[in-house]
């Protein structure tokens, strides 16, 4: 037997046609209030995945945000796996990401499952960071983050330290002292800078989390960070022809691949400016 498409419901139409038009008001949730939670969800599930389908629309992307806070308002389950693509596919900075990462937190374990599978069935490093800063917000239970975080340490040290902490898992302290040892004999990082990055991550939320480094330990952050305070490029003004030849370059350190970048995108440095910065080692 051919299964038939269900009839086209006026109602969900009306419910479309007001989050297009009319926003996010008492009208638009009575009238969705009225439908059936599942088409109800579906319906703001369409407008988030048609905004990520559109990037550069304004107009879809604040259609999609009134989609993503009525599913809030009225615990639409059925916007779950939309809003997790949203996490999963736009940068930071992004308005309609940081609405779904708020939004999915609201919405309790199912949502939490949900960016867990979504998490554990990644391969992508730079997906999986994403999805672990949902997962701090979220209220899935602290063993199975936890052991998803502390996976993520061996591609993501800094990332997944700071989550760790962030989620004041502090059972995965000895977790976080095994990975600052493994990175100190075999680092994964690129650059001496980078190396340190991870290293002092990790000794940060070791310390916020209650715990210790023990001597040798310190003694390794604490040599990385003399070398990388000496790891600076000049940067210079542009060329003026009334500027004296014998004018000094100003040195300034580069910001830290997980501070916001100073471009004032919002955007963490090491996804925005921090290719095309004068100041960034190249490595």
């Amino acid at each position: 037997m051919i299964a038939t498409k269900p009839p086209p419901s006026p109602a969900a139409d009306r419910l479309r046609t007001l989050l297009l038009f009319s926003g996010l008001n008492e009208e638009t949730l009575a009238v969705a209030r009225a439908l059936d939670p599942v088409l109800a969800g579906e319906v703001a599930a369409d407008h988030i995945d048609a905004a990520l389908g559109e990037l550069h629309s304004r107009g879809r992307e604040r259609t999609a945000l009134r989609a993503a806070h009525l599913a809030r308002a009225l615990g639409l389950n059925a916007a779950i796996p939309s809003l997790v693509r949203c996490v999963e596919s736009l940068g930071d900075g992004t308005a309609l990401r940081h609405a779904a990462m708020v939004v999915l937190a609201g919405l309790g374990a199912p949502a939490a499952d949900a960016l867990l599978c979504a998490f554990e069935a990644s391969r992508d490093t730079v997906v999986r960071c994403r999805l672990a800063e949902a997962l701090v917000r979220s209220s899935a239970e602290g063993a199975r983050v936890r052991a998803a975080l502390v996976g993520l340490l061996a591609d993501a040290p800094a990332d997944a330290a700071w989550c760790l902490a962030d989620r004041s898992e502090w059972r995965a302290v000895p977790d976080l002292l095994r990975a600052f040892d493994r990175l100190a004999k075999h680092p994964i990082a690129d650059c001496e800078g980078c190396a340190f990055e991870h290293l002092s991550s990790i000794a940060c939320a070791v310390r916020m989390l209650g715990g210790n480094l023990n001597r040798l330990q310190q003694a390794k952050v604490d040599a990385l960070a003399e070398r990388a305070d000496v790891i600076r490029v000049p940067f210079a003004n542009p060329p003026s022809t009334r500027s004296s030849p014998n004018r000094l370059a100003v040195h300034a350190e580069r910001p830290g691949r997980n501070d916001p970048c100073p471009c004032g995108s919002g955007k963490k440095y090491k996804r925005c400016c921090a290719r095309t910065d004068p100041r960034s080692v190249r490595h």
